[in-house]
Formats: C-alpha cells, structure tokens, sequence
C-alpha cells in the first residue's frame, strides 16, 4: 500500500518540474535583455518594420517568466505586424512565443496549434533554430499537458541533434536536462539518461549557470531514486536546491522539496520529510502553483499516515485529492480540445487536398490549352512561313519567266532579223545573180545551137562580162559580209573621201 502510494506520488511531481524545466528553457532560448526599460525606449522610437518585431519578440521572451500577459501582449503585436509586412521569420517566433505563453497557463490544445504553426514556417524557410525551438516546445507540451512520453521524447531528440549541430552549450545544458529527466520518469535508458544529465551539469558548471545546473542535477536525483540508490539521489537534490536557490528560482526549488522530502519518506525518515514536504506546501502556496501544492499534499498524507496520525493525513489526502482532481479534468478539457483541433485540422486537411486536386485538374486544363494554342500558333507561323517561302518561289519564278520571256523576244528580234537578211539575200541572189547569170546561159546556149554567128557574140560580149563581173562583185560581196558575221571577225572601218573614189 505504502508503495503504491510512492509511486502514485512520484507519477505526480512531474507538473512542477516540467514547469520549472521549461522556465529554463524559455531563459536560456534567446539572450535575456540587459535593460527591459530600454528595450522599451527603443520599441518607443522604432518604425513598424522588422526592426520592431524583432523587439517585441524579445521583449516577450523577457516579460514570460514575470508578466506573462505582458509577453502575450507584445508577441501578439509581434505576430499582426509580421503578417501585416509579410515578414515570416518575426512571424514564426511570435508564434513560438503565444504556445509557450498558452503552455505556461496549462492552455496545452492552443499551445500545440500555436507551436505547430511555428513549425510549418520554420520548415517552410528552413530555419532549423526556429524548427529546433518549436520541437522543444511540442516537447514539453507532450509531457507535461498530454503525457505522452514517447513522443515527447522525440521531439526533444529532435530538438537536441539540431543544436548539437549548432555547438550552443547553453540549450545543450537545457536539453540534456529535459531528456535525462523524460527517460527517469519513463524508468528507460537510465544510463544513457545518468550521462546525459552529467554532460549537461558540466556545461552548466562551466557556464556557471546555477539554473541549469540545478536541473541537471534534479535529474541525476531522479536517476537515483529510480535505481534506489537513496543516499546519491539525496546528495544531488541538496546540490539542486542549493542551485536552485542561488538562481532565485522557486519553482525548481520547491519541487527538488517535494523530491527530497519522497527520499526521505524512502529512507524512513518521516519527521525530516514532514519538514521538507510543509516547506514545500508553505512556498507552492506563495507562488500559486496548484500541482505543486497537490504533490506535497500527497507527501504529507503518506508521512502522517506512516506516524499515526491519520487526522492530519486525511486532511491533506482530501486536498490533494481535490487538487488532482481539478488537474485532471482540466488536463480532460485540454484533450478534447486537442483532438478537436485534431479533427477541424483532418477536415482543413481534407479542404486543402480537394483544392489542391482542383489546381492540379486547373492546371492541367491549362496547360493542355497553352499546349494546344501554341501547337496552333506554330501550326499557323509554319503556314505563313511556307506562304511566303512559295510566294517567294513563285515571285523568284516569275522574274526567271520575266527573263525568259526577254530572252525568247531577242530571240525573235534576232529571228526576224535573220528572216529579213535571208528575204535579202534570196532577193539578191534571185536577182542580182541569176538574171545576169541567166542571160550568160541564154546567150552560151545560142552560141552553141549556132544561133548567134561570131560576130554577133563579139558585139554582145562586153555586156555578157559585164554581167560576169557584176556577178563577181556581188559574189564578193556576199563572201565578206558572211565572214563579217563569223566569230571573232574585226572590222576595222575608216573614214573615205567617196569624191576622190
């Protein structure tokens, strides 16, 4: 029975620590302003640009851990104006900081949405920084809100090997904190988990980082407790206190209370545990934190039980009771506003891929009618083209007709010529030749029929060589006149006194 409750007991101080985990966490994610007044003299005189956001986003993360609606405020100022100007690196830290805001007020279903917005634009723009922050977040919210470890557990994983990475020794203090301790509440890879948060409690002590060391060393504490090694587990949470104390965080210092007041219930130690516990009680109370009262409740009820005094373990039994009951149905409501969000995302989901099939089908459409017009357009320009390349044949065959045609009329210029020369010559020769000729040949032939006595054919000689030379000169002339036609034939003509001739 006792051990049930122990365990019940430790299942329950995980609310205070994870929330002391992630005030780390949030410090040590972006370098805390050295003045918040003059960060808010600057906001004062700074255009609404980039510049602007990127002060509002740090002035959020300053204001997270005091004035946490302050932080709302100004990383919704943030996230407007970045939508506002398009500038999506603003936008997505100011979403990281709206899910840390809701995960601090236990707001898990909102701070999820938020820290998944975050995670799409990161990855959009490949910000690993911004995608390692959103994986912390996602995280913590899966352990602390939704209690599921495993997948807790891989986001921090994820979140570690980018700012391995990134070599940042300070968010790998934080993280190997966060890891060690999901792997002891898990009762999974203790070894693994015992070097993690020693790595990180060294880095820590060479930052001299008293918050971070305090968590790595709460995390060793649970390591222990879980191997039942009590004196070590004992040693490192007064180690953590002391830390924690130094660093002025309360909340890591009452739950490392309720953690040493569980050992020292283990240990049978039940006055010193009943001292732890009150403590832890009286401070949980000063600073409004209900798990943390709820989980020394618990303590407190077990150690009066173990004495005796069941009035005062009763009491204290009813009002954790109470507490857990209050939690768990808040820790109920946030569930079903989770897997609301889950189903409205399905449908949104759904939304976006019945528009994506329609683009797909638009552009499709339009490409097939892009494609079909341009096969249409080059069809049309190589009809053009072939227009004009037979309007130039027919206009190139034309001209070569043209040319033809002027070749066939000197053709014919020449023929004519040649069929006028050729009237002439046969004019010529019917006349000048063959009348003279004919009168020899009348004239011979009565010489020899001795129609004509000689002395008849004496008195006509002189005109019969008359003809014969006129004959000759003709003859003559008709033989120069065709060597003047003949190729290469040169005339060289002067000038003649015909008088003198």
């Amino acid at each position: 029975m006792i051990y049930e409750f122990v365990s019940v007991f430790f299942s329950m101080f995980r609310f205070v620590f994870f929330v002391s985990i992630f005030l780390a966490a949030a410090f040590i994610s972006s370098a805390q302003p050295s003045s918040m007044a003059s960060l808010e003299e600057k906001l004062k005189n700074v255009q609404p640009d980039s510049q602007r956001i990127n002060l509002l986003n740090e002035l959020s993360l300053a204001y997270l851990t005091n004035k946490p609606k302050r932080s709302f405020d100004l990383a919704t100022q943030a996230f407007l104006l970045s939508k506002n100007i398009k500038f999506i690196a603003g936008e997505t830290v100011a979403l990281n900081r709206l899910g840390e805001y809701e995960f601090r007020m236990s707001n898990y279903a909102n701070a999820v949405s938020f820290a998944t917005q975050s995670l799409k634009l990161a990855e959009q723009q490949r910000d690993s920084i911004n995608i390692a922050y959103a994986y912390r977040l996602l995280g913590l919210i899966n352990t602390l809100g939704l209690k599921q470890y495993d997948l807790a557990l891989q986001y921090q994983l994820s979140a570690l090997e980018i700012f391995r990475k990134e070599n940042n020794p300070t968010r790998l203090a934080a993280l190997y904190g966060n890891i060690s301790w999901i792997y002891a509440s898990m009762e999974k890879n203790l070894d693994e988990a015992s070097a993690m948060a020693r790595k990180g409690m060294y880095l820590a002590d060479s930052l001299s980082n008293k918050q971070l060391l305090s968590y790595n060393l709460n995390s060793l504490a649970l390591i222990c407790f879980q191997q039942n090694k009590l004196d070590s587990s004992l040693l490192y949470i007064d180690k953590s206190i002391e830390s924690g104390e130094a660093a002025g965080d309360m909340g890591v210092v009452v739950y490392n209370r309720t953690i040493k007041g569980d050992i020292l219930y283990k240990k049978k130690d039940y006055k010193l545990a009943i001292e732890e516990f009150e403590k832890a009680n009286n401070d949980a109370q000063l600073i409004s934190m209900a798990g943390m009262v709820k989980n020394a409740a618990f303590g407190l009820a077990k150690c009066y039980a173990s004495i005796g005094s069941f009035d005062k373990a009763y009491k204290n039994h009813l009002l954790a009771t109470k507490l857990t009951d209050s939690l768990q149905n808040w820790e109920t409501v946030q569930k079903v506003m989770l897997i609301r969000l889950e189903f409205e995302e399905e449908k949104q989901k759904e939304k976006i891929t019945q528009l994506e099939e329609e683009n797909a089908r638009s552009k499709k459409e339009r490409f097939i009618f892009l494609t079909t017009g341009v096969i249409l357009i080059a069809a049309l320009i190589a009809v053009v083209i072939l227009v004009i390349i037979n309007n130039s044949q027919r206009a190139q065959a034309n001209l070569l007709l043209i040319e033809k045609n002027g070749e066939i009329a000197s053709q014919n210029e020449q023929l004519k010529e040649v069929n006028h020369i050729k009237d002439k010559l046969f004019s010529i020769i019917g006349h000048d030749l063959r009348s003279p000729l004919n009168s020899l040949k009348a004239m011979l032939g009565m010489v020899v029929r001795k129609e004509v006595s000689s002395e008849e054919f004496i008195q006509f000689a002189p005109q019969l060589q008359q003809h014969v030379v006129g004959v000759s000169e003709t003859l003559e002339n008709l033989l120069l006149w065709s060597r003047s036609q003949m190729e290469g034939w040169t005339n060289n003509p002067a000038s003649l006194n015909l008088f003198k001739i």
